[in-house]
């Protein structure tokens, strides 16, 4: 075993503290001292203006969002529930083409209003869309990461604010439309004298492309009251794959 006897060990102890005091020394120096303000001011003031900004951000977002979503709602009504999808050339949304079945359900539906909502925002949320019998409800949390970076600090801030908003609306009166529809498809396919004994709703045909419309009660907000209108197509013609044709169902 190495042993370091009282005079090797003085050395060691004296080097030690001779670091330890030049390392105070430079710490706690004017110089030091004034740069470690700065690093702890700057950064106390950036993290105080991400947070009013994160704020700044939900304010804008919420204000937004409660002028646009009625609107945003009776839009996805009448692209028959699709945020995105084929339309006729007078802008009728295909729920169905030959045997690919679109029609919109629940979750589709908030996927599409989510997307809406999206488009407008200054910041990003994680959502929680819920439909009940009565309201539409969104609450909405605040996850967009807010960053600063300069030479000597880098701050990265992810706050939790957010907000919730609630509209008026039975979405039942909407997704019962859908059914009427799908039912009426089922039981008829593309026969009309089928159609007119058992359809009620209002509906045209031109041989075998059927258009719907369907008025699904009135969402109400702080701005009044908005009709909610679905616009849907049902083609019974059979697609020819060697000319190209071909229709999938979009979101």
């Amino acid at each position: 075993m190495l042993r370091m006897n009282k005079k090797g060990i003085l050395p060691v102890i004296t080097l030690v503290f001779t670091l330890l005091c030049l390392s105070a020394f430079l710490f706690f120096s004017p110089e030091a001292m004034d740069n470690q303000k700065d690093v702890v001011g700057a950064t106390t003031i950036e993290l105080m203006n991400l947070d009013f900004k994160s704020k700044a951000d939900a304010i804008y977002d919420e204000q937004i969002i409660k002028q646009k979503f009625s609107e945003n709602f009776v839009k996805l009504a009448e692209n028959g529930g699709y945020y995105e999808q084929s339309k006729t050339d007078d802008g009728y949304v295909y729920w169905k083409r030959d045997k690919t079945n679109c029609f919109p359900n629940v979750e589709l539906l908030k996927t599409n209003l989510i997307k809406y909502i999206n488009s407008s925002e200054k910041a990003s949320y994680d959502f929680d869309l819920i439909f009940d019998k009565t309201k539409i409800v969104i609450n909405l949390k605040n996850n967009k990461e807010y960053i600063v970076e300069k030479d000597n600090y880098k701050i990265n801030m992810k706050p939790k604010n957010g907000f919730a908003i609630s509209y008026n609306y039975n979405i039942d009166s909407l997704m019962n439309n859908v059914w009427k529809v799908e039912r009426i498809v089922n039981l008829c396919e593309d026969d009309r004298s089928c159609w007119v004994d058992n359809a009620d709703f209002v509906w045209k045909n031109e041989d075998k492309l059927y258009k719907v419309e369907l008025t699904s009660d009135k969402i109400v907000d702080a701005f009044g009251e908005k009709e909610v209108i679905l616009k849907a197509a049902i083609d019974f013609e059979e697609l020819n794959p060697l000319e190209g044709e071909v229709f999938e169902c979009l979101v």
